[in-house]
């Protein structure tokens, strides 16, 4: 960029900015941004204000916007002055120009707004009483008065609480002229006008909700408005809002319930007999609209009057229920809305009823102890249904994504909510037992069914508790004949269960119910269950994984009644016998996905069996996976899907390993039997160019290590020189976590081979390593970087003299100081602990012989470079650090200061920095020379700052380059 960039160069890059061409783009953008931290965008910007076209008007007006937010205190007086009349000048241009595009008016507008409420009370006044003066200029004049209006709330958002309260100083003159814009805009617009409808409502929302946010927390309470407040400033505004409620237009009618719903919690502040009145008319402006409902399939009006009705019962209940037939009346109000609703209706639907359900049943209306509920219960079946038309996802009007978040959240509390009122006198279980005895189609069964589930572990606690008191249990028999239905093919539910999606379903209400499966003398309900899932169930692709999820759960909860040998021999007959996926997906069957925890179940099974019996029962559980590991390791050369194959059979082998734990260690002849096999591959070309393969067998053995601890031991060597060839060759990040593992479980073994290996390791890690941080490849390696310093910190912690006595540790230090300056945050997070347990090791640490045998070399390193770790530190502090380390950041400073070696040498390298030419010129848009000053000066003055301040000082420096907090921050070290 040159050093003086004209307005014709900022309109060359806003064009250029908008071009289809990513690279052109690209580069418009990056130009843009650092022309955006120059105080010559501030005259260029607004020079660009006067241009035709209104593309570069607005991406004028939003670098002018930025700039605003964030240097605007920063100007003089004079300069303030200027752009505000310069801006305010366009604004009113506007009202006589109906020619000006929408986001160009609302830019604008917003940008006068900042302006303003960043320039005092006095200031802002006068913008709103601009704002008003230009609501009776015709259509135009009201739209930019309202887009005025509604900037000032936004803005005001962004402030601080003390901040907000002079804003709100301002605004709350001007509330009688604001509700009287809206409802004359409403009252009095043409039909078929309503983007002016809409704007008004958005400006008084916006409004509203500011009042709202400042009086929870005891601010302004003159800016809420409640309900009586309303009524009482504009008389009629609530009514009109009311009848806007099933207005032709939806974005209209939703608008009108966001007020409305904005007000109504508002008045929760409120007690008096004007907002008593206000409710009352509110409750009974709501009720006209049931005969709209019941007359016209209107969603979007079921759907506001929903909206309302829930806030009125979340805000208002205790003053509704003094009349029961209120609530009563607003219960079937939104029933009929359910009924004829959306996903979003039903959500304010179930939010009321949650709100009623808080009055304890003894002081409810009689319709509202059950009747209702059991209304709702019906409804909440029907939204539960899959489309009747339902084929496959690909070719339904509904995401499937949404579809099932619905039911498993807004559905499900719905479902807990009736069962706790319905199930005392087993109204819940009679009316399922009557759906699912004559059901109409499958999606009946299947909501019902999913029904069931959701209330599954309530379900269980309701009848473990009733068996415990010696009462009926009437729902035990309604559980055991739905598990029976599942592996029939008549009757009510059998004639249904071919379908996929309700075999889904089934599936997954088995593992709700595994506690009473496991519970029950008889076994037939548990034996039919693992057929279904092992046979039906894994019969389509659909139920496989809730299947294979559901018989996971099985075999933890029902282990006493599956762990023995025969069983485990059955299941794993079952489940040998089931059809695999063929990688090259010419062959449907089980994925990777669905055998784990089919194999994870089986190995929990096998592990509470005696160690000889489980090490036989682990090793026949993995024979199918190492016939297929030996016939993919002989071939030649091998396909992408060779290599998903290969790697799915050691991930399965791992997961084997993993849950083999039992009495003793029965992995052990199972991890020693194929150590060997899975070990050569590290040794074969072809497969060690696969990551994913390689990642695999360094799973396997990770899980062996956990799982064998010291039985492995004297294997460690050869493996660890295997993995580390490995990474000198392919660079793969697996091979230093696999490192970092063995390092943390075997590195005070005293083993003279592994210490041997270990060492070796760290020098052929750095050794592979050096090319990407001497040759400017370090931004493109940042995830090797992270597990890399992990690794090493590590060793630090459980093989220190391999690492500190290796000849690559200085080498260590200074790219863990490079590795501060990286943006992701797992590299810089490492790259600092590492950095830091070296300089500010922990008590115990310190005082280790290894410690006390290398801290003269640590302390040498930093004698030499301790100046560039700290222009590193700040550097990256300033820039781009991630803002969540910037405390770690601050300690490793402080430590640095603090050393009883260098600490005043580090306090001197810190304020050298501060003042390098190019540290200003870099961070100079934001950060002055006064504020370097002034943090200097804290540094190093007397008294000095105690440990957590200092670090509190730190990062509220680096803050002010970072544009995330003010300079006056640093006034509060002064005191």
């Amino acid at each position: 960029m040159s050093q003086s960039p004209s307005s014709g160069d900022l309109r060359s890059a806003i064009v250029a900015a908008c071009n289809p061409d990513p690279t052109r783009q690209q580069q418009a953008n990056a130009w843009l941004t650092q022309y955006a931290e120059t105080n010559g965008a501030w005259e260029g910007a607004l020079e660009l204000l006067r241009d035709n076209d209104d593309q570069i008007r607005f991406f004028s007006a939003n670098i002018l916007l930025t700039k605003t937010r964030t240097d605007w205190s920063r100007l003089s007086g004079e300069a303030k002055q200027h752009l505000l009349a310069s801006v305010n000048g366009h604004v009113e241009a506007m009202v006589r120009n109906s020619g000006v595009a929408s986001v160009v008016v609302a830019r604008l507008c917003l940008l006068l707004a900042s302006m303003s409420v960043l320039s005092g009370v006095d200031v802002l006044f006068q913008f709103l009483t601009n704002a008003i003066q230009f609501a009776p200029n015709g259509q135009n004049g009201a739209l930019v008065s309202l887009s005025m209006l509604r900037s000032v709330p936004e803005e005001a958002e962004k402030l601080d609480i003390t901040q907000q309260r002079n804003v709100a100083q301002a605004m709350q003159s001007k509330i009688r002229d604001l509700l009287g814009i809206v409802a004359s805009i409403l009252a009095n617009s043409q039909q078929g006008n309503d983007s002016i409808k809409i704007s008004a409502l958005q400006c008084f929302i916006a409004w509203l909700k500011l009042g709202y946010s400042l009086a929870t927390v005891g601010q302004s309470p003159n800016l809420s408005l409640s309900m009586g407040k309303v009524e009482a400033l504009q008389a009629g505004l609530l009514g009109g809002l009311l009848s806007l409620l099933c207005d032709k237009n939806e974005a209209v009618g939703e608008a009108a319930s966001e007020a409305l719903a904005q007000i109504i919690i508002t008045s929760v502040y409120e007690d008096s007999s004007v907002e008593k009145a206000a409710l009352g008319s509110c409750v009974g402006g709501l009720c006209r609209h049931k005969s709209a409902l019941l007359a016209e399939n209107d969603s979007g009006c079921a759907r506001n009057v929903a909206r309302v009705a829930a806030a009125l019962a979340e805000a208002h209940l205790e003053t509704l229920c003094e009349s029961q037939e209120q609530v009563v009346k607003l219960s079937e109000l939104v029933l009929g809305c359910m009924k004829k609703s959306d996903m979003a209706a039903t959500e304010s639907v179930l939010d009321f009823f949650l709100a009623v359900n808080e009055v304890p049943v003894s002081e409810r209306h009689p319709q509202l102890r059950g009747p209702a509920f059991e209304h709702l219960l019906s409804l909440i079946l029907e939204r539960s249904c899959y489309p009747g038309d339902f084929q496959n996802w690909e070719d339904c009007w509904i995401d499937e994504h949404s579809f099932h978040r619905f039911r498993n959240e807004n559905l499900a509390e719905g479902l807990d909510m009736c069962f706790g009122i319905l199930s005392a006198d087993s109204t819940f279980q009679r009316f399922f037992a009557r759906v699912l005895n004559q059901p109409t189609s499958w999606q009946v069964v299947e909501a019902a069914v999913f029904c069931l589930k959701s209330v599954g572990p309530e379900m269980i606690r309701t009848l473990e508790r009733s068996l415990n008191a010696g009462q009926a249990v009437w729902g035990v028999d309604l559980i055991r004949e739905v598990i029976r239905s599942f592996g029939a093919t008549e009757g009510p539910i059998g004639q249904f269960m071919s379908n996929p999606w309700l075999i889904q379903t089934a599936a997954s209400v088995i593992g709700s119910y595994v506690s009473w499966l496991a519970k029950q003398e008889d076994p037939a309900p548990l034996q039919t269950a693992l057929r279904f899932l092992l046979g039906p169930a894994m019969a389509v692709k659909e139920g496989r994984i809730s299947a294979a999820k559901s018989f996971h759960i099985l075999c933890i909860h029902c282990s006493s009644k599956l762990a023995n040998t025969s069983t485990v021999h059955s299941l794993s007959q079952a489940v040998a016998s089931l059809p695999l996926a063929d990688p090259r997906g010419s062959a449907e069957g089980l994925t990777l996905e669905e055998r784990i925890p089919l194999m994870e179940g089986l190995s929990r099974l096998a592990a509470q069996l005696d160690t000889e019996t489980a090490s036989a029962l682990g090793c026949k559980l993995v024979e199918p996976m190492l016939a297929k590991m030996g016939a993919l390791s002989q071939k030649g050369s091998v396909s992408a899907a060779d290599a998903g194959a290969l790697s799915a059979e050691l991930q399965l082998v791992s997961t084997v390993v993993r849950f083999l734990e039992g009495k003793g260690t029965p992995a052990v002849k199972l991890v020693q039997g194929i150590w060997g096999d899975v070990l050569r591959l590290l040794e074969i070309p072809h497969w060690i160019a696969c990551e994913d393969v390689v990642d695999a067998v360094l799973e396997f053995f990770q899980r062996s290590f956990l799982a064998c601890q010291a039985a492995i031991l004297p294997q460690l060597p050869n493996l660890l020189s295997h993995v580390a060839s490995v990474f000198e060759s392919r660079k793969y990040k697996g091979c230093l976590d696999m490192l970092s593992k063995a390092t943390e479980l075997y590195g005070r073994s005293s083993n003279a081979g592994l210490d041997e290996i270990m060492g070796k390791s760290v020098n052929s890690v750095c050794g592979a390593l050096a090319g990407v941080f001497q040759n400017g490849e370090l931004a493109s390696q940042a995830e090797l970087v992270a597990s890399l310093f992990s690794c090493m910190d590590n060793y630090l912690l459980f093989s220190p003299t391999q690492l500190l006595s290796s000849p690559a540790f200085p080498k260590l230090l200074e790219w863990s100081v490079a590795g501060i300056s990286l943006k992701e945050r797992d590299s810089v997070k490492s790259s600092l602990a590492f950095l830091t347990h070296v300089l500010n090791p922990g008590q115990r640490q310190r005082e280790s012989p290894e410690r006390k045998q290398y801290m003269p070399m640590i302390n040498e390193f930093v004698a030499k470079g301790g100046k560039v770790i700290v222009e590193r530190v700040l550097w990256s502090a300033c820039g781009t650090c991630p803002r969540h380390l910037l405390r770690s950041v601050a300690s490793l400073l402080r430590n640095l200061t603090e050393n009883s070696e260098f600490g005043p040498a580090a306090l001197q390298w810190t304020v050298d920095t501060v003042w390098q030419a190019k540290f200003l010129e870099s961070f100079g848009n934001r950060l002055t020379q006064d504020d370097c000053k002034a943090f200097c000066e804290l540094l190093t003055g007397a008294p000095r700052l105690p440990g957590e301040r200092f670090e509190l000082l730190v990062v509220d420096f680096v803050s002010i380059p970072r544009g995330e907090g003010p300079a006056e921050a640093l006034l509060a070290y002064q005191f």
